[in-house]
Parts: structure tokens; sequence; C-alpha cells
């Protein structure tokens, strides 16, 4: 009898301790990263710690690092985590006392249901000094009981080499800027200032350098918009370890010409006379009358500037076909002309695209209808005009003629007054 109370209480002390340990020991802990173990300045890396359990009553986990070698960029934690005073926790999660010292804490009962996943916290760190060989970040579990204190769940660490032979190489080898009408210079990595200049239909140009170090970046590369005038592109070469140097390259694209203004205007009838135009500058509106017996007109334009030209697709005019039926491109084809009045409107390109449109307003005289017998009047006035001038004409003649045969008599009666006076005296 005695043997059988002993092994059940036996049992029951067993019992007893198999459940403790149960609620102290079922914790999970996990911290991994999937960051290369060699690091150089400047680069970030992101490490993870995953914990969970059924057993205590919270959980901590305390990460350690040298804040003198890495920079904490963010540390995100799951929003069931809470923090106490006794920690001396900043907002950022650091230890004021112990930089490099980061707690977090989380109440069991938020991982301890059936089915939850482990909770992760991620840390993100960047590499702020090379001048270390090498540098640990280290992180350590707990499970919290409140009436036994922690026991540990697990931890783990990472060793980190810092490389501190990053390469300062910022040179370019070679630098192209296609597109280009003419250059000044020929490249020499040490120069860092260029120039070019391209014509106005040039709005574009490309970009191409290559570094001296592999391991260098390039910006700046590629098309680049230009304006009207000078125009700075920044090729900006950064070194492994961060250091850089700019290339400048200044192209300057040349002023558009946007002159429009007509050279030649001429109108041609169909009997192959010109017809005469009048131009109002406020309007750009030529202007002409064509008598009513012209039956088409034909067209010559042409530009002071030699960048500018007819935009025939915008105008009223249509173009010239060549006698096998090809287009004749820019030229414009013979217009009929109807009685009253025929508006031609055309459209001038400059160099620079703003279109100007102009005007051309051809008068056709009206036809006499059939039957009816031309009034003579125009014509009796040309007589009339024609008598005039020459019954005045005659008029004076007589009057010329008057004048002489007086002036003759009077000479011939002072000889003969002449001639008696020497018969007298005799």
């Amino acid at each position: 009898m005695k043997r059988v109370k002993g092994l059940f209480l036996l049992a029951i002390v067993l019992l007893l301790g198999f459940a403790v340990n149960v609620k102290a020991d079922t914790c999970y802990f996990k911290f991994y990263t999937d960051a290369s173990s060699n690091l150089k300045n400047g680069d970030v890396i992101e490490l993870y710690a995953e914990y969970a359990g059924s057993g205590p009553d919270f959980y901590e986990i305390d990460l350690f690092y040298d804040s003198s070698v890495f920079e904490l960029i963010s540390a995100e934690f799951p929003d069931t985590m809470y923090r106490t005073e006794w920690e001396n926790i900043t907002e950022d999660y650091i230890n004021t006392d112990n930089p490099g010292y980061i707690v977090a804490k989380i109440a069991g009962t938020h991982v301890g249901s059936a089915g939850l996943a482990p909770l992760k916290v991620k840390y993100s760190f960047r590499v702020q000094d090379t001048n270390y060989a090498s540098s640990v970040i280290s992180a350590t579990s707990y499970g919290w009981l409140y009436e036994d204190g922690k026991s540990s769940c697990g931890s783990d660490e990472y060793t980190f080499i810092i490389n501190d032979n990053s390469s300062s190489n910022n040179y370019l080898q070679s630098l192209t800027v296609y597109g280009v009408s003419s250059v000044d210079y020929q490249f020499d990595k040490d120069t860092l200032n260029y120039s070019g200049y391209v014509n106005y239909y040039t709005n574009s140009v490309y970009v191409e350098a290559v570094a001296e170090s592999s391991g260098a970046s390039i910006s700046g590369l590629g098309y680049h918009e230009l304006q009207v005038g000078d125009n700075n592109i920044d090729i900006v070469v950064t070194a492994e370890d961060g250091s850089q140097r700019t290339y400048t390259y200044k192209v300057y694209r040349e002023q558009g010409d946007s002159d429009t203004t007509l050279s030649v205007m001429k109108v041609t009838g169909s009997d192959g006379k010109q017809v005469a135009l009048g131009y109002d500058s406020k309007t750009k509106t030529f202007s002409g009358t064509v008598p009513a017996n012209i039956s088409s007109v034909d067209f010559e334009i042409k530009f002071y500037s030699n960048y500018a030209y007819l935009d025939i697709e915008a105008s009223d005019f249509k173009e010239k076909v060549n006698t096998d039926g090809s287009p004749a491109y820019g030229e414009i084809a013979t217009e009929t002309l109807k009685d009253g009045e025929n508006v031609f409107k055309f459209v001038v390109v400059p160099q620079t695209q703003e279109k100007v449109e102009y005007k051309i307003v051809l008068t056709k005289e009206a036809m006499q209808e059939q039957g009816t017998k031309p009034t003579e009047e125009p014509k009796s006035n040309e007589v009339n005009k024609m008598n005039v001038y020459l019954m005045t004409g005659i008029g004076v003649l007589a009057l010329i003629c008057v004048f002489l045969f007086i002036i003759l008599l009077i000479q011939a009666k002072k000889k003969e007054d002449m001639v008696n006076r020497i018969i007298d005296n005799k």
C-alpha cells in the first residue's frame, strides 16, 4: 500500500513538473537575414526576428548592434507590441542609456491561441563606418512567466565583414553626345566642362558615357530634350565609396527663323497678263480685279526666308500635277475663276512652325448678257475728248497764223515807207 501511495505521489509531481515545463518552454524564436555578410559603406541591410508560443505570459526580444558601425533606419513592430517605462526606450526603440540596444515585448495571449502565425519584427540598418573589419548583430528571445521570471527561447547572431577598400574612382573613360553638329573639345577625364551646338531642327541629343571603374554608377545618360538657347546636361559619376564627380556638357540650340514675308506674289491671268494687286498689311490680304474674259489664273509665291514654305494642304490651293501624273511638290495648280469675288487663303510655315495665314481676293467682272447692245458712252466720251483736243489745236494754229500774217504786213509796210523816203530824197 505504501508503495502504491509513493508511486501515486511521484506521478503527481511528474505531471505538475511537465505542466510547468510546457508553459515555460513552448516558445518559438527565429532570427535571420537575406543580406550578404560582406558589406561596404552605405549598404542597407534588413534583419528579421520571428517568435511565438503558447506558454509564457509575454515575450521579449533583445537586439544588440554596434551603433558606431550600423545606423538604425527603422524597426517595424507588430501592433500587439508594448513597451514599459522601466525599459527606458525612446520613440525609435533605442535605449538611450545603451545605444545599440533595442527591447521589445509582446503579450503571450496574442500568440498563444492556436492557428496564429508567428509575429515578426523587421530591423533596417545602414552601414555608416568602414573602419571596422567586422561587426556583430545579435538577438535573444525570452519567454516570461510572472511567477517564475524569464527563460530563454533562443538566440542567434550574424557577423558582417565590413570592407574598407571600396573604390573612389569616379572618372569617366569616355563621353559621347550624339546629335551635336559641332563640338570644340577632345574628351579628357580631368576636364569637366564641354560645349557644342545644334541647329534649330534638332530638339534632343543622346548622351553615352563609360566609367573607368566598373563599380561606379553614372546618371544623366540617355535622351535629353533641348530648349532654344543654352542647355546644361550634367553627367554624374558616383564611385563605390559614394564620392561623386560631375561632368557638364552645354548644348546651344540655334534660334529659329520666324520670317514669313513674301518676296514674290504674282497672279497671272489666262490672257498671260499679270493682275495688278493691292496689299493690306493689317489683314495680310492681296486684292485685285480681273476682266470678265479671264477664265483662270496662275499664282507664283516666293519667300525671303530660305526656311519658309507654302503649306498647300492647309491652303485653298491645289497642288500642280506633272504631265506624267506625278505631283509637282510645292507648285500651285491653275485656279478657275467665277464671276464676282474669288477668295484664296494660303498658309506660310516658317522654321519655327508658327503658321501665318494670307489671303488673295480677286474680283472678276461680270460678262454682259447676250442680245444687249454694248453701251457706246465710254467710246463717245473718248471721241468727244479727242475732238475737243483737235479743235483746240486747230484754233491755236489759226491764231498763230493770223499773228504771223499781221507781223508780215507790218514788215511790208515798213519796207514800203522806207522806199518812198529814199525816192523823195532823190
